[in-house]
């Protein structure tokens, strides 16, 4: 479903994240997690900087994600590590909805 719109790519129906509040998608070859969590739509890497763990079963809340394997908190506006273990920060994407349609930026802010 990738369209791209001025380095946009169109990657998911919104229906479905905002049923789930959470999906995860392939872009250009890298694993996108999608979130909607206290009303904002966020885009970050699928798996911790730490050892990896996929992110998708974290706690998104107050604009962080905890990883679920070893409670590393990260900013999902900015990717920094508000809590260790993890030292990196997570990649993450502007995203927008449009036209019921999911858009994220493959840039990392």
């Amino acid at each position: 479903m990738t369209a791209v719109n001025d380095d946009w790519s169109c990657v998911a129906d919104a229906t479905g994240l905002e049923a789930t509040g959470r999906m995860q998608v392939d872009v250009a070859g890298r694993r996108i997690l999608l979130i909607q969590a206290d009303g904002e739509h966020y885009a970050c890497a699928a798996h911790c900087t730490h050892e990896h763990a996929e992110l998708v079963d974290g706690l998104a809340e107050l604009g962080t994600i905890e990883c679920p394997l070893h409670g590393a908190v990260f900013d999902l506006k900015t990717g920094a590590v508000h809590y260790g273990p993890a030292d990196q920060p997570l990649p993450v994407f502007p995203c927008k909805v449009a036209g019921g349609r999911v858009w994220v930026q493959l840039k990392e802010k």
